[in-house]
C-alpha cells in the first residue's frame, strides 16, 4: 500500500492541546482546531461559536499555529503540539524530531522524542546540518537562526535559548543583535502580525 494510500485510511484522532485543552484540540496527522463553545455576548445572551481546523503558517522551515485562550496569543509549533499528545514522552528528551527529516510532516507516526544531541545526529545523518565556521557560528544552521529570531521577537529569555541550542549567551546575544547570520531574517511573510494583545512562542 502506498504512503497516500496508508494515510487516506488511517483515522484522524483528536487530543485536547496541551494547557489549551478547552479551546483547541491537535489530530494525529499534525492538524489543530478549535473546539466550538458558548460565549456570552453584550446584553447578557449568548452565542455558541463553531469550532474549525487552523490554518498553519511558516516558522522558519516549521509550521506554527496561533492559539488564543484569556486575551493571550500564543505561536506554537505544530509538531511541538502533536508530539506532546500523541508521543511517548523519554526521561531527558526535550525536542521533537521528524524522522522522514520533512520538517512539514507533522503526523504522529513521523514524530519522536529526542535529546539535543540526538536531535543533532539526525540533522548529521540527513545531511540538514549546515556548518557556519566561517563566521563562527558552527553548532547552529540556517534553520536553528530563524528559529532563534522567532524566539526572541516571541520574548523568550536569551538564556534559555543558549541552553536550548547549546551555545553562549553572547551568541544569542549577537544574533539579536545582527552581529553574526545578519544576512537571515525571518521574513515577514514567515510569520503573523504580531496581534494587539499579548503574546509568547512556544519552543519547537
Amino acid at each position: 500500500m502506498t504512503n497516500s494510500l496508508m494515510e487516506s485510511a488511517m483515522e484522524e484522532i483528536w487530543k485536547p492541546v496541551l494547557g489549551f485543552e478547552t479551546h483547541y484540540e491537535v489530530s494525529n496527522l499534525g492538524a489543530v482546531r478549535s473546539v466550538g463553545r458558548s460565549l456570552r455576548i453584550r446584553g447578557g445572551g449568548i452565542a455558541f461559536r463553531r469550532g474549525r481546523v487552523l490554518r498553519p503558517f511558516r516558522m522558519g522551515d516549521y509550521l506554527g499555529v496561533s492559539l488564543s485562550a484569556d486575551n493571550q496569543v500564543t505561536r506554537a509549533y505544530v509538531h511541538r503540539l502533536v508530539a506532546e499528545a500523541f508521543c511517548d514522552p523519554r526521561d531527558g528528551c526535550l525536542e521533537v524530531s521528524h524522522e522522514n527529516h520533512d520538517r512539514q510532516d507533522n503526523r504522529a507516526a513521523n514524530l519522536e522524542w529526542s535529546t539535543h544531541q540526538e536531535n543533532e545526529d539526525h540533522k548529521h545523518r540527513s545531511g540538514r546540518r549546515v556548518r557556519g565556521s566561517d563566521i563562527g557560528t558552527s553548532k547552529l544552521t540556517a534553520e536553528d537562526i530563524l528559529e532563534v529570531q522567532l524566539m526572541l521577537i516571541g520574548g523568550a529569555p536569551q538564556s534559555a535559548l543558549a541552553v536550548m541550542f547549546d551555545v553562549g549567551q553572547s551568541t544569542i546575544s549577537k544574533i539579536k543583535r545582527g552581529e553574526i547570520w545578519g544576512h537571515l531574517t525571518v521574513a515577514a511573510q514567515q510569520a503573523p502580525s504580531p496581534p494587539v494583545l499579548g503574546t509568547q512562542l512556544l519552543k519547537p
